[in-house]
């Protein structure tokens, strides 16, 4: 599994998938940081200043700019991340080769496993490059601690992974990267609508109707919340509940256990 994982990432890099994300990742934290500058004041206080324009405290600045590293996130590069990953999920599945990986005599699931985990950690470094740099300048220059914003930033890790587990098991029945992505943008945007599924129901009052929207919320992965739970951790400190994130969690794992007992059985 391994190697898989280890060939996985090499593939991304010969693509120039992985290349892209990680120039960008690197790119955007150093824009960023070339156009913010920290002073302090005689008084202790630490100005933040943007374009050479002050913009307020340190205090008021940092979790406002952090707050919207983790909009970005789950807005612009989770939908690049579906787009450079879906590939990885799909090129193993194809008839050359899966007659070269599965005639290794190394059990599927463990191929499967070493391409989605190759896949997600290219996403997680990227993301640490993109997020991680700037929260902890920050951190150096004036003190506020980033523990709170990593933990929102692994929160939209586990969002990442849940997309990505629901496109390796619809490879499973589609290898297409198209496919892939499509189901990858869709889950994104109907996670969003069941979240707000009760203002539906005025529209749908059918009782089956709203009945079956809320078992598919229950079961699909909740990047909606997840979005949330990582913004309001950033501004309070606290979680009122952790459902988003324990069912999202369940469902990678079924996702990726289904995805092996039908790679399992899929004949090539």
């Amino acid at each position: 599994m391994g190697t898989v994982f280890l060939h996985t990432l090499w593939e991304s890099l010969h693509r120039r998938m992985g290349l892209v994300l990680l120039a960008i990742s690197a790119l955007v934290p150093t824009g960023l940081l070339y156009l913010i500058r920290f002073q302090a004041r005689d008084d202790g206080t630490v100005m933040a200043y943007l374009f050479s324009n002050r913009v307020g405290t340190a205090a008021e600045f940092v979790p406002s700019a952090l707050s919207g590293l983790l909009q970005m996130t789950v807005g612009l590069w989770l939908f690049m991340g579906i787009f450079a990953i879906a590939p990885l999920l799909t090129t193993y599945l194809e008839k050359g080769w899966a007659d070269l990986l599965l005639s290794k005599g190394v059990a599927r699931w463990q191929v499967l496993l070493g391409r989605y985990g190759g896949g997600l950690a290219l996403f997680a470094a990227t993301l640490l490059i993109l997020d991680g740099a700037p929260a902890i300048y920050f951190w150096a220059r004036t003190g506020i601690a980033p523990g709170r914003f990593f933990l929102g930033v692994a929160m939209l890790g586990l969002s990442f992974a849940s997309v990505l587990a629901l496109m390796a098991l619809t490879a499973m029945v589609q290898a297409s990267p198209s496919i892939l992505i499509i189901v990858g943008f869709m889950q994104v945007i109907v996670s969003s609508l069941l979240a707000q599924r009760e203002s539906l129901y005025a529209l749908m009052s059918a009782q089956w109707v709203q009945w079956l929207m809320d078992w598919v919320y229950r079961i699909l992965p909740k990047n909606h919340e997840l979005l949330g739970l990582a913004v309001n951790y950033l501004r309070t400190g606290t979680i009122e509940s952790w459902w988003a994130v324990w069912s999202s969690a369940l469902f990678v794992a079924g996702a990726l256990g289904l995805s092996a007992w039908l790679l399992h059985r899929k004949s090539f």
